[in-house]
């Protein structure tokens, strides 16, 4: 991506870097010079090459040996140690190239103790330093063009999400509204999509004692959260109902998730204390006896690469929203003998307040 590559060659400038040293995944989708380097090196729930090596004349790529062939034929204009049977590894080719390059300061995301002490040794003058937070940090204010690809990414999880809900059906299973939304989105476009379709009365944290092949009955709660790469994007949004009309406290939990989620998504807002936004959901499972039932996190970054750019939410982070932040917004509770719930957006965070990317139906009629 262009404006990325600029900001970096910025950041490198002044700072005194020569280059940067990219191991992580998200900084290799972000940084690298190629209109689609998912389409080379960086499959879905992989990672990228080990190392990319990111100079302003130029990029070199140390692949395994099973992308050395992708890296060899595709990254045109790239340089590409290759790495055949019989190689050394990737990290000694690393340590081996930087001894011969006359390379005297670089950044990096992130290396290994052996990694770092086997470049030291082969490259003594040259000195590397992490920077890993600020590199995310760069990353975490999304650009324009970044927001437009969440977004489509976001669409086709919706479009799998209201056919999943449309297969449920009294009588047949969970893996059968799977199988419709899985496709629906692969068929959309997607590098990969998964679907946790949770259904009874006894649902709990995404698959913890569901049983995917279990008959679905009148009465069942069920949720389905929705994960998928899109071009590197990811998305992710999740969705709740019953099927048929349910008892009175399967309706209820349903409606207190709901509101609370409502709540919570409001609340993401520049400036706002992620402690904060994290205790609205807190006290409000507090209210009903319910805040041991609510297990996980409220929110991560979402964007290219996967989450790890941008604020969280959970009981440990120091986090303040940033205008630009695209983050999930997950609140939910699992109560035994009830069922569960969990509602989840895709949300811009902009000056004018919380902008959710997730379109589909909050609301859902679940006939059976």
């Amino acid at each position: 991506m262009k404006i990325r590559l600029e900001q970096l060659y910025r950041f490198l400038e002044e700072r005194g870097y020569e280059g940067l040293v990219a191991t992580g995944r998200s900084n290799q989708l972000t940084f690298i010079d190629h209109p689609d380097p998912t389409t080379v090196f960086s499959w879905p729930g992989g990672g990228g090459v080990p190392y990319l090596l990111i100079r302003k004349d130029g990029q070199t790529s140390f692949p395994s040996v099973v992308q050395s062939n992708a890296c060899r034929d595709k990254l045109a204009g790239f340089e590409v140690v290759t790495n055949d049977l019989g190689d050394p590894p990737p990290d000694t080719q690393l340590a081996s190239y930087l001894k011969r390059s006359g390379l005297r300061r670089l950044a990096t995301d992130g290396l290994s103790d052996a990694v770092l002490k086997q470049i030291g040794t082969e490259a003594p003058g040259l000195t590397l330093h992490n920077e890993f937070d600020a590199l995310r940090d760069m990353r975490r204010r999304r650009t324009p063009e970044e927001i437009d690809m969440i977004r489509k990414a976001a669409a086709i999880g919706d479009a799998g999400l209201d056919a999943a809900f449309a297969a449920l059906r009294i009588g047949g299973t969970p893996r059968e509204a799977e199988a419709q939304g899985v496709s629906t989105m692969l068929r959309a476009g997607c590098e990969s999509a998964m679907i946790n379709v949770v259904t009874g009365p006894g649902t709990q944290y995404l698959d913890s004692g569901t049983d995917f092949r279990r008959t679905l009955e009148n009465g069942d709660m069920v949720f389905m959260d929705i994960s998928i790469s899109y071009k590197g994007y990811l998305g992710d949004q999740t969705r709740a109902g019953i099927i048929g009309e349910g008892g009175a406290a399967q309706r209820d939990l349903l409606e207190t998730v709901k509101q609370s989620f409502y709540e919570v998504r409001a609340a993401l807002v520049p400036g706002a204390r992620a402690q904060d936004v994290y205790a609205i959901h807190c006290r409000n499972m507090e209210k009903r006896g319910w805040r041991k039932y609510f297990l996980h996190h409220i929110s991560h970054g979402v964007g290219l690469g996967g989450s790890d750019a941008g604020p969280a939410i959970n009981p440990s982070s120091q986090d303040v929203l940033r205008e630009d932040d695209v983050i999930s917004c997950e609140p939910g509770v699992y109560v035994p003998g009830i069922g569960g719930a969990r509602f989840e957006d895709v949300v811009h965070i902009t000056a004018v307040g919380p902008i959710p990317l997730t379109l589909s139906a909050i609301d859902r009629v679940i006939k059976g």
